[in-house]
């Protein structure tokens, strides 16, 4: 996934990552590195469960997000302009 969206920023032609799924992954990373949680780390298992819940989430959603703009560049690629009719 990265090396595709590292392409498809050089090539203009391509799609380019979405920015909510950039930021879905950046969200992700921060949950999971920072001291701050909705359930606070020193409770043992609880602690961690959260952490093993939300940064999967929001990858996920950084995913579908992905793929979503990737079909609608799709979608965008296969309209064909047709001449309009000869008389």
């Amino acid at each position: 996934m990265v090396k595709r969206s590292v392409n498809r920023s050089v090539n203009p032609s391509r799609a380019a990552t979405p920015w909510n799924a950039i930021f879905s992954v950046f969200m992700a990373l921060l949950y999971g590195v920072s001291p701050i949680d909705l359930i606070p780390d020193l409770i043992p298992v609880l602690g961690w469960l959260d952490d093993a819940a939300i940064v999967p989430m929001f990858l996920i959603l950084a995913y579908f997000q992905y793929r979503k703009a990737q079909r609608q560049h799709e979608a965008k690629a296969r309209v064909v302009v047709m001449p309009p009719p000869r008389n």
